[in-house]
């Protein structure tokens, strides 16, 4: 497996479960984020603030949706 990132323009992604409260998702459980960019164990996705800092998602902590 390729540690490589690809960009996934069409891919969304719905948070299931934070394991880490600290973790910035924790309070966007059962929201959807398109992702921007695909990685090994993680989705990078834009926050949902006034900024759209680019930030990551733990793949066990999310599933993809159609």
């Amino acid at each position: 497996v390729s540690r490589r990132s690809k960009m996934q323009p069409n891919l969304k992604i719905k948070i299931i479960n934070c394991r880490n409260s600290r973790l910035w998702y924790s309070k966007y459980v059962e929201e959807i984020f398109f992702v921007v960019r695909d990685e090994f164990d993680v989705y990078w996705v834009q926050e949902p603030n006034e900024w759209r800092t680019l930030n990551f998602v733990l793949k066990e902590d999310a599933e993809v949706v159609s």
